[in-house]
């Protein structure tokens, strides 16, 4: 794939892993539990690909334009543990040694009828809501699994209610 803007990439395995490749030279496995966040310039290319013949992989891809026409730095990929962090959103980039350009992501796995409230990390303007799996209510909007939700010039924190068991949302924010 060729990138056609200055984008952050971000590739977020649900189930199974992805081999990813670019034309930088970088090489990584990703697996379920990890998230690998990606700045590339306009026309650079990646590749994506299943790294077991005989598994599933389901995934997320999502671009968002980041008007950076310099790459950053190393892909950085980062973990969680979402059964060990029931009812809460973890948030996921945000160690402390992230570049301050690359968007906020956040993550949870949730029982039916948790509440989470979430708090904008940056001066971004707006927030992009995936659910993954079960049902949601985010800001009164009922959202089923593989629904999105784009929020814009958000100055008061964002409500979610997990609607059934074992929801799974997550969450970018966004220019």
């Amino acid at each position: 794939m060729t990138v056609e803007e200055s984008s952050y990439i971000l590739l977020l395995p649900v189930v199974g892993a992805l081999y990813y490749k670019d034309s930088r030279g970088n090489e990584m496995m990703i697996n379920a539990g990890e998230l690998l966040m990606i700045n590339l310039p306009c026309r650079e290319s990646f590749e994506i690909s299943n790294p077991y013949e005989n598994d599933l992989v389901n995934f997320l891809q999502i671009r968002i334009q980041s008007g950076i026409d310099t790459p950053g730095t190393t892909p950085l990929l980062f973990r969680f543990n979402l059964a060990e962090n029931k009812n809460q959103l973890l948030d996921i980039n945000n160690t402390g040694n992230i570049v301050a350009s690359y968007p906020y992501c956040s993550i949870g796995q949730f029982d039916g009828r948790e509440e989470a409230v979430y708090r904008m990390k940056n001066s971004r303007h707006g927030l992009f809501v995936f659910v993954i799996e079960g049902a949601f209510e985010v800001q009164g909007r009922l959202l089923h699994p593989r629904d999105a939700l784009a929020l814009w010039d958000i100055s008061e924190p964002v409500d979610l209610e997990a609607l059934s068991n074992e929801a799974i949302i997550f969450m970018v924010e966004v220019n």
